[in-house]
């Protein structure tokens, strides 16, 4: 096979072998965003970044600031070094592999109950972390490479406009006195990365993990059309004993989701980008068919 895909792939197998792990049966988990990895027989996932790592460029710094927060959780492997490492100009990290049940879906209230422990954990961090800098980077990428996601200049310069709008209402410098608090978020926490575990539920994917207010990650949650977000953020609440949080305090951050999100959407409509690789699909495979995730 002569795709991106593919060669993630073989950049996936070559780093486990290459740090020491028995790659025998490697198999396709996942292929939209990033190629996701068993590398079987070794309980070890590689996270191999493919359409991110273009609209990315500084990907490696990206992935090290996943890894080094899912080291925090435990999530990365204790096998071998996570890495990040590089392999024929891909990154891969390599994460614990999680037997998961995937015909399970969580309900508004575990996910907003999982939320809450996961903040918790994620309190004691140290990781230094841009402050919501994923959802503003990708859009800015968008902005000034209108062309990788088929936007013509009069969108993509709309794009721009809003964009600094909510920066400046999100990001004011200096910060006023009484602004919520920052800490290490998740920064994707839509129910589609909450899986089911032997041990419980368990938050993955922490590539877009940055610090900001919990209210980032709660505005991704609510605006998920996957179960109800109102529910899901009044449990969060109700969990760590804070006052309900109303919409209107989420507002600006929900437009900030909404405007990331339809830049995701845009790259994967994009011909350049769509992924090769179906999941399951084991090395040596040909491709059938595409899986793709949407942010929600």
């Amino acid at each position: 096979m002569g795709s991106a895909g593919s060669q993630a792939l073989r950049a996936a197998v070559a780093v486990g072998r290459r740090v020491g792990l028995p790659v025998r049966d490697p198999v396709v988990l996942s292929d939209a965003f990033n190629l996701v990895v068993h590398l079987a027989p070794s309980p070890v996932v590689a996270r191999v970044p493919t359409v991110t790592a273009r609209l990315r460029p500084d990907v490696l710094e990206w992935v090290r600031r996943e890894i080094a927060v899912g080291t925090h959780l435990d999530a990365t492997t204790d096998l071998a070094d996570p890495g990040p490492h590089r392999h024929g100009g891909f990154v891969v990290g390599l994460w614990r592999h999680l037997a998961v049940d995937r015909e399970r879906r969580p309900t508004a209230q575990e996910a907003g109950r999982a939320l809450a422990a996961l903040h918790t954990q994620l309190r004691s961090c140290p990781v230094e972390l841009p402050r919501l800098g994923p959802p503003f980077a990708d859009i800015d990428a968008v902005v000034t490479a209108p062309g990788l996601a088929g936007l013509d200049r009069a969108d993509a310069e709309q794009l721009g406009r809003e964009a600094a709008a909510l920066r400046e209402r999100l990001l004011p410098d200096p910060e006023p006195a009484g602004s919520p608090a920052a800490q290490v978020l998740h920064g994707d926490a839509h129910p589609g990365n909450l899986v089911a575990a032997p041990a419980g539920w368990r938050w993955v994917d922490l590539e877009e993990t940055c610090r900001g207010p919990v209210r980032w990650d709660l505005a991704v949650l609510r605006g998920t059309r996957r179960l109800d977000g109102a529910a899901a953020v009044a449990a969060y609440a109700l969990a760590l004993g804070l006052p309900p949080v109303a919409d209107a305090e989420l507002a600006d951050l929900l437009a900030l989701r909404r405007l990331q999100a339809r830049c995701a959407q845009l790259l994967l409509a994009s011909d350049a980008v769509q992924p090769s690789i179906p999941r399951g699909s084991r090395a040596g495979s040909q491709p059938s068919s595409t899986t793709a995730v949407r942010k929600a």
